[in-house]
């Protein structure tokens, strides 16, 4: 290439010269942004699903950055009783930090001693619809362990008997509707005064969810 060509390239680029400067900006031209396990773009942005994006299949419903987290028997923490979730510990369901929301946290155990964090109700409930479609090989039979956190002391409350709102006006961590979730029924009622919504038992909305709650899920991420 004549010099004064060369120049006039790099002055194009914005570059002040030197053939490394001139290499690496002519890659973030011409190659496509990078694509992670995980279906997100290196510049963070998600990539979208290949072919028909309605179709079912693991490729858009799995989040493999959320492992389940396995039963430490040197921690002292029976393998049925619940636990706090890591600063690591991802739903998923949406990809989100459990930690980082401990009044919304949920989460369920596995007969193996496994635990499987979510980051609100809501998604334990859309988890627990078909658990192998986020987790291959786990069914709703092997996941005894089911604990929600109390949305106002945080202390876990076993889902058979905590009462959920349903149509509160306080926003999940998904800056959605979510289910806010108490010990009793009570607890519950004052939130319901104060947010609006109605109290429901945890179990009847583990039978059927509301459509307008169904349709929020599943995410891909």
């Amino acid at each position: 290439m004549r010099p004064l060509r060369r120049r006039l390239l790099w002055t194009a680029l914005g570059l002040g010269g030197g053939t490394a400067a001139l290499g690496a900006s002519l890659v973030s031209v011409l190659a496509p942004p990078l694509q992670r396990r995980d279906g997100l773009r290196a510049d963070g942005r998600e990539s979208p699903a290949p072919g028909n994006a309605d179709a079912p299949g693991p490729g858009t419903e799995i989040c493999i950055v959320a492992p389940p987290e396995p039963w430490d028997a040197a921690s002292g923490i029976a393998r049925d009783a619940p636990r706090t979730p890591s600063a690591r510990s991802r739903c998923p369901v949406c990809g989100m930090f459990v930690a980082r929301h401990p009044r919304w946290a949920a989460q369920v155990l596995h007969r193996d001693g496994q635990a499987q964090f979510f980051d609100s109700p809501l998604h334990l409930l859309l988890f627990l619809q078909a658990p192998a479609r986020w987790r291959p090989g786990w069914q709703a039979a092997d996941l005894p362990g089911r604990w929600l956190a109390d949305h106002e002391d945080g202390h876990w409350v076993p889902l058979a008997q905590a009462h959920l709102v349903e149509g509160s006006r306080t926003p999940g961590p998904m800056r959605t509707p979510d289910l806010p979730a108490f010990a009793d029924a009570r607890r519950a009622g004052r939130h319901a005064a104060q947010e609006g919504g109605q109290v429901r038992p945890a179990r009847a909305l583990l039978q059927a969810l509301p459509p307008a709650l169904q349709a929020l899920g599943p995410h891909r991420h």
